[in-house]
């Protein structure tokens, strides 16, 4: 008996002084696989959405000013690249995982819209010619920030979870409107950085010990920015106003990889 619990102390000893390299390609048990921290790298596509609408001062375009409003009303669709970092961190109790993730992200998003329209001959201010329209509309947004709670769950390795949270944005939006017959314009333009609300979902494999990678989805709304921009002509002005409106949706498809640096096991 003494022999065999000698044989068992120096088996175990054996295992335990495996190197650390091999035993990280074993991938852990489905309890408490979750739990602990990670940072990480992400990139992908995103798709944004402008809805403009334009609201004309009727004392400044009583004519004209649905002319103008359908002019300047528009949707402006763009596509572009995503790609930044996050870190967060997980508590797993039996197979539901709870977790809170910040990240920061580039976004490609620029885009133009240019319309020309034909006028009339006795729509402007005072029943002058107002005659053919311009409308040249742009939106921007560089860089956004969520900070999302987790919810999912574990089925081994793989976490199925939903996210939601605050999203940040930088937004800049610029409106123009030029009357070919007067010559007198409307322009305005405003940078501004936009709160609103992000949700989503996505799958997460952890492949080795200390690795993952996921896939995800977030649609992030940034809500609506309203400024106004005033006539050219000094005779018409303030009266010949235009409200500008600009609603901004994103939505972001991408992959990422992260390291789990405080992993329980």
């Amino acid at each position: 008996m003494k022999g065999l619990l000698l044989a068992a102390i120096a088996g175990a000893a054996l295992v335990a002084g495996a190197p650390a390299n091999a035993a990280d390609l074993v991938a852990p048990g489905p309890l408490s696989t979750w739990t602990g921290c990670y940072i990480g790298a992400n990139a992908g596509g995103v798709w944004s959405q402008t809805d403009i609408t334009w609201v004309p001062n009727p004392a400044g375009f009583p004519v004209s000013g649905p002319t103008v409003a359908a002019v300047g009303s528009n949707r402006i669709n763009t596509s572009g690249f995503t790609g930044g970092g996050g870190i967060g961190c997980n508590y797993q109790a039996s197979f539901f995982v709870i977790g809170l993730e910040g990240d920061g992200q580039y976004t490609g998003i620029n885009a133009t819209l240019v319309n020309s329209f034909p006028g009339c001959a006795t729509c402007g201010v005072g029943g002058t010619p107002l005659g053919s329209m311009t409308v040249t509309e742009t939106v921007r947004s560089r860089w956004l920030a969520t900070v999302r709670g987790r919810a999912g769950i574990a089925v081994s390795t793989l976490l199925l979870y939903v996210t939601a949270g605050a999203a940040v944005a930088e937004a800049s939006f610029a409106d123009n409107f030029i009357a070919s017959a007067s010559g007198t314009f409307n322009a305005a333009s405003s940078s501004t950085t936009r709160e609103g609300w992000v949700a989503g979902g996505g799958a997460e494999w952890l492949f080795v010990r200390s690795w993952s990678v996921k896939a995800e989805y977030l649609h992030v709304d940034l809500s609506t920015v309203s400024f106004t921009s005033a006539n050219s002509n000094p005779l018409v002005f303030p009266r010949a106003t235009i409200v500008h409106n600009h609603g901004l949706t994103e939505n972001i498809g991408r992959i990422g990889v992260n390291y789990l640096f405080n992993r329980r096991n």
